[in-house]
């Protein structure tokens, strides 16, 4: 019969409109209607209510295409709260234990909607559902969640009663609120209490709330009630009050309801029988006690009434495990035996007291026992003869201890598996704090045009200034010697040593050590801003004779670094928008079976069909199936997928606010001019922001999105759609007046563009209206920004984005991730853990587990622990867990289709790094021949190994390689006319060492500039600086060569010449597979072959033996040469 959205099999039409229909394993109940103006609000009112989850509620959901709603509604075969409690009025009374169960139940579901400031509006016993077919546990389901928002005016009966409270039925000026919620909960009380009395009709008279009083009194009247039931009946008046503020709170009425169940729960007393009198001897002493009736009068008044706690432990004895109970009652604790005996008491060795923290981790680590106990000696006196056999008892702790044992169990997984990540997180926070010293220097050169000062760090005067931290906004600073100094691209503050006791802003300037030399302590930086006057070439020499204090800019990263604390944090307490998510991304069998919904039609015609399967899952997550990995090698196309999964969403879900984010500006802004209203894509989104901090760092196309522009542009069109659009009416008096209101309204907005148009000019740029500018741009759904950026917007605590997708989520540490993604209801991580992982400081590395304090048996986490990205771990779990699991295959996805590269240098990789599994169609490797007739094939081996000169050499901590230096030159000499000829556009060089980085650009800086006039541009870089881009022709230097050579047995046994840091299989992955035309590599090709590596398998190995066994690539050998 079809499907409703592409997701909703129907099995049965039920009415016009109306269907029954089948998704994965469940029945639903489905309303279509007709989209109009009257019922637009349905969509936003969806996006607020449709990711809400609770084990206790069925939310009605409201889903959406172009042309209709869809109002979804869980089918349920499970009997009314009124049936299930139906009385047997043979019985002496209702199984109250039960019924409060529910109820409490029932509160913890309207807890829930209460904290997200909302309520549920349509309480009643038949929207009230009990699931008994696990008999320790009912299950209650309230219905219909989310219905009286969208429909404001329903109410209906339910046996002749209207469960709603005065101000839902018009009676009283008051707002609908959680409280209205108390008043059908108390005439929920009601109708099941009167429902137990035997031919009670007192309730056929109630028409309004105004009824009640007069029937409560009716029931005292005519029934002799329990105290339960008398209890009940005083809470039902609570709960029942005309007017809103006088009813019972939520919080109150949960306890009360609690207070009851204690009541009506059967409770059996157990015997503590002491076994020592040792023991009985000293407790006896410490509280001046004559005989052992004395004491164990004692300890039952102290013990009697209170709620115990218990918990199991393990002690060693005489070589083996004894079991034991820990059983703390008020202030005392109780050592027991825990072995099982045919005892009907439990013997007690220790009797504990003063020991608060013992209680207290009793407490809140072990399980509450709503039962009474009572103290006795070994001489069982006969007032304690009604006591239970503790038989019933050890039933029913083994059966909660094993529960109680999974939950810690599970909880320890999660706190296992961040603790990388805490390590990682107190290294950084120790670096930070190891740097906030200031250092002396004096001015040596001021490099106008290139906007650098050079300074030579000094000597403190004061020695003992030495030995005090400073900081740049200490009101008296320190002068400190660094030890190691400032290194390269770190931020530094800079300020006259005489106006360090100064606060003002004014005195300082900001820049970033571009270079520092230890031999002349000179250090190199460059200023982040135009200074102006302050660097006149007639201050120079007054500039130089003064003293300057340089100090690391730590504020900014400080910042960060409690935002990303805070966000673990609060993942580590639950409080994230996906329920349980910790949980979820440890065992991702915690995410529920969900099917792939059906597409139509997809904006972009040229998706493949593997792009369209991986948007089909993502445009399926829901409720307890949240997260998706879409795993996307080099060149497939991953901007591409993401662009249409964004497009998807706003046309299903057009209320919803989606975020998208990246670990690099360039990756946000890649997404975002694609979306975004341009020339080429004139009916592009506009209600966009892009946010971040620094402009500099942002596309030009993105930069007219930022929030300050969004909402000038916004003001623009509302003034210019008064202007053009002046009210009329036929009633002359009411169209001067509508015209009056139209005037004023445009003469505010033009007041707040004014105020805009100032402030960008003044220190209060940013500053406005708050009220004003949320108003305004309510309507914004697409959110750009970096992971860590998008926290500098000041909205950010408030919102909440319906779908996160996190672009290079490879690359981002956990901590980063969760920054944005733990306000998020869906998360799709984007990434390749077989590219570059995250990148931590060496100094941050230097510092993990450094805590003396710590325990030895702790976590300690290495470089591998806190660089591998949660995508990784994340990806292999659900790949693992998928072999058993199959509907897991839904929550990750690798996209196949190769579109960057010719289909030989594709094939490179991914036989290296995919098994294989990227294909290229025969289409795109046509367009992606280079026309060179130098070579015969896209990738190619320049082969230094018969040079005599191929050695690398020791340069700091790294390597360079003189004699590949000179064949790349050469190689891009020798080309150049064949080149400039070609369809070859630009030119990367990629090198794995810095300093062969820097050797290449002082070699190539003349070719490059020849090439640059015939607009071919060359770029030379490290690795890190290519992930995410591409170019049509690659020169990869492998740098690493030796005469010395390893043997099968030494490569085997890890020995001999290793090659470590070029090895990493991410790294070679990404330099590889940067190429688009033609893949140069440079090296010695027998030394990298049988080069050992300390893990796993030298990658190049199976790399070299495809250029020796197959047609499809070329080794060129290098004759020697001596010059």
């Amino acid at each position: 019969m079809g499907k409703i959205l592409g997701k909703y099999e129907i099995i049965e039409t039920l009415d016009k409109d109306k269907y029954k229909a089948k998704y994965v394993d469940k029945e639903f109940e489905i309303t279509q209607i007709k989209r109009d103006e009257n019922n637009e609000s349905f969509s936003f009112t969806a996006s607020r209510l449709n990711h809400l989850s609770h084990k206790n509620l069925s939310t009605l959901k409201v889903e959406e295409d172009d042309e209709h709603f869809y109002l979804i509604k869980e089918c349920f075969d499970l009997e009314n709260l009124s049936k299930t409690f139906m009385v047997d009025y043979n019985k002496e009374e209702p199984d109250y234990k039960r019924l409060f169960e529910c109820y409490l139940q029932l509160c913890d579901g309207l807890q829930y909607i209460d904290k997200q400031g909302l309520y549920h509006g349509n309480i009643n016993p038949s929207n009230i559902l009990i699931d008994t077919s696990n008999e320790e546990n009912y299950q209650v389901f309230l219905l219909d969640f989310g219905k009286s928002y969208y429909y404001k005016d329903f109410t209906q009966e339910v046996d002749g009663l209207r469960f709603y409270a005065p101000e839902q039925m018009g009676l009283i000026d008051s707002t609908p609120s959680i409280k209205s919620d108390m008043y059908a909960f108390g005439l929920c009380m009601l109708k099941l209490l009167l429902d137990s009395f035997e031919d009670c009709n007192a309730l056929d008279s109630y028409r309004s709330p105004k009824d009640l009083e007069a029937i409560l009194q009716k029931v005292l009247d005519e029934y002799e009630l329990t105290d339960i039931e008398n209890e009940i009946l005083l809470l039902v008046k609570k709960c029942c009050c005309i007017e809103p503020e006088s009813r019972i709170s939520l919080g109150d009425l949960c306890k009360e309801i609690l207070r009851l169940y204690d009541k009506a729960v059967p409770k059996n007393t157990y015997e503590l029988r002491c076994r020592s009198d040792k023991t009985l001897e000293m407790y006896a002493e410490n509280h001046n006690l004559d005989s052992n009736k004395e004491t164990m009068d004692n300890i039952n008044e102290r013990i009697s009434g209170y709620t115990a706690y218990i918990q199991q432990f393990e002690e060693t004895r005489n070589g083996g495990l004894e079991s034991k109970l820990e059983i703390a009652i008020n202030d005392l604790v109780f050592i027991c035996s825990a072995e099982k005996n045919t005892d009907s008491y439990l013997w007690v060795l220790q009797v504990r007291e003063n020991e608060p923290i013992r209680i207290e981790k009793i407490a809140t680590g072990g399980l509450e026992l709503r039962h009474n106990f009572v103290f006795t000696t070994k001489k069982r006196e006969a007032k304690y003869e009604d006591t239970s056999s503790v038989i019933k008892l050890k039933y029913e702790l083994d059966y909660r201890f094993k529960l109680n044992k999974l939950e810690i169990e599970q909880k320890n997984i999660d706190v296992e598996a961040i603790a990388s990540e805490e390590r990682l997180l107190e290294a950084i926070k120790k670096d930070i704090d190891s740097k906030k010293k200031t250092h002396c220097a004096k001015l040596t050169e001021i490099k106008r045009g290139a906007d650098e000062l050079i300074f030579t760090l000094t000597e403190p005067k004061d020695r003992q200034e030495n030995e005090i931290e400073s900081s740049p906004k200490d009101s008296k600073k320190a002068i400190q010697n660094f030890t190691p100094p400032f290194k390269p691209n770190e931020d530094v503050i800079i300020q006259e040593k005489d106006s360090l006791n100064s606060l003002r802003q004014d005195d300082s300037f900001k820049g970033v050590v571009k270079n520092y030399e230890s031999k002349t302590k000179q250090i190199t930086i460059k200023l982040k801003e135009e200074y102006g006057a302050l660097f006149d070439e007639t201050k120079e020499k007054e500039l130089k004779t003064k003293e300057w204090a340089i100090s690391y800019d730590y504020q900014v990263r400080e910042i960060l670094w409690s935002k990303q604390n805070t966000a673990l944090e609060e993942l580590k307490k639950g409080n994230t928008q996906i329920p349980n998510l910790l949980r979820k991304i440890n065992e991702p069998t915690e995410l529920k079976e969900n099917e792939q919904r059906e597409i139509d039609n997809y904006f972009n015609e040229n998706l493949d069909e593997n792009q369209q399967e991986a948007v089909r899952k993502a445009l399926s997550l829901e409720r307890e199936c949240e997260i998706l990995l879409i795993q996307g090698p080099p060149g497939t196309g991953k901007t591409t997928t993401i662009t249409e999964i964004v497009k998807q969403y706003q046309r299903f879900h057009k209320h919803y606010k989606i975020l998208i984010t990246s670990q690099s500006n360039q990756a946000v802004d890649n997404v975002l001019e694609k979306i975004c209203v341009s020339k080429d894509n004139p009916s592009g989104e506009d209600k966009l922001f892009r946010i971040g901090n620094d402009e500099r760092k942002m596309s030009e196309i993105a930069k007219q999105y930022t929030p300050d522009k969004v909402l000038d542009k916004i003001l623009k069109e509302n003034r210019e759609r008064i202007k053009h659009n002046t009210i009329t009416d036929s009633n002359p008096m009411i169209e001067s007046k509508l015209q009056e209101l139209q005037q004023g309204f445009l003469k505010t907005l033009e007041t707040l563009s004014s105020k805009m148009a100032n402030a960008d000019t003044t220190k209060t740029k940013g500053k406005r209206d708050n009220e004003t500018f949320r108003l305004f741009t309510k309507d914004i759904r697409l959110f750009f920004g970096t992971l860590l950026g998008i926290s500098s917007w000041k909205s950010f605590r408030d919102v909440v984005f319906d779908v996160a997708i996190v672009d290079e989520a490879g690359r981002a540490t956990l901590s980063e991730l969760l920054v944005p993604c733990i306000k998020a209801k869906r998360i799709i991580l984007v990434g390749d853990h077989k590219q570059l992982a995250p990148v931590v400081d060496d100094d941050v590395i230097e510092k993990l587990n450094t805590d003396s304090k710590r325990e030895s048996d702790e976590f300690k986490a290495d470089k591998k622990d806190v660089t591998t990205s949660l995508f990784e771990r994340l990806f292999e779990r659900i790949e693992s867990k998928s072999k058993d699991y199959a509907y897991l295959e839904n929550f990750k996805h690798t996209l196949t289709y190769n579109y960057r590269a010719h289909k030989s240098i594709c094939d490179l990789y991914s036989n290296a790094f995919y098994k294989g599994s990227l294909q290229t169609k025969p289409k795109i490797s046509a367009a992606k021949a280079h026309n060179l007739k130098a070579f015969k094939t896209n990738a190619v081996w320049l082969d230094t190994g018969k040079r005599s000169d191929k050695e690398d050499k020791q340069e700091g901590t790294g390597k360079i390689n003189h004699c590949n230096a000179k064949i790349i030159d050469n190689t891009l000499k020798c080309l150049k006319d064949e080149i400039l000829s070609s369809e070859i556009k630009d030119i990367g060089i990629i090198t794995p060492y810095k300093h062969q980085s820097s050797l290449l650009n002082r070699r190539l800086k003349s070719i490059q500039e020849e090439y640059k006039k015939a607009n071919i541009s060359i770029d030379i870089g490290t690795v890190d600086s290519f992930q995410g881009s591409d170019r049509d022709m690659i020169i990869y230097d492998c740098v690493r060569s030796s005469k010395a050579k390893n043997t099968q047995e030494t490569q085997a046994k890890r020995q001999g010449s290793k090659i470590d840091f070029i090895a990493d299989e991410k790294r070679l992955n990404v330099s590889l597979s940067r190429s688009k035309k033609l893949l140069l590599i440079v090296g010695d090709k027998e030394y990298l072959r049988t080069a050992s590596v300390s893990d796993g398998e030298n990658p190049f190995s199976a790399i070299i033996k495809e250029f020796d066994d197959t047609e499809k690539y070329q080794v060129i050998e290098l004759p020697d040469s001596k010059k």
